[in-house]
């Protein structure tokens, strides 16, 4: 799968809150390499890269902002920030969803 296909799968499967496109697991599945990043930027929980045939790839990173303090009610956030980078490592378009843990 080329680096702009994952790239479009994996926004559709966060901006749906996985009801459309494909998951990493699946991508995985397909034969899509992945890598993971070892990263220690704050409130980083993944940040793993998807290389593409065409020698593109895509670096998706998870963070969640941890809000489970016990006078605070509020449902934690997961924000998935996808990068879309060429053959020539340049980024080509980054997208940022967000999702609301349930409680």
């Amino acid at each position: 799968m080329k680096a702009a296909g994952i790239y479009s799968e994996l926004c559709q499967f966060r901006s749906s809150n996985g009801k459309c496109g494909k998951a990493p697991v699946q991508l995985e599945q397909e034969g899509v390499k992945k890598i993971d990043i070892e990263d220690n930027g704050a409130d980083v929980i993944s940040h793993t890269k998807y290389v593409g045939e065409d020698g593109g790839a895509v670096e998706e990173v998870i963070t969640s902002y941890d809000h489970s303090r016990t006078f605070e009610l509020r449902p934690d956030t997961n924000h998935f920030d996808i990068s879309l980078i060429d053959e020539t490592g340049k980024q080509v378009s980054e997208s940022h969803y967000m999702q609301m843990d349930t409680m």
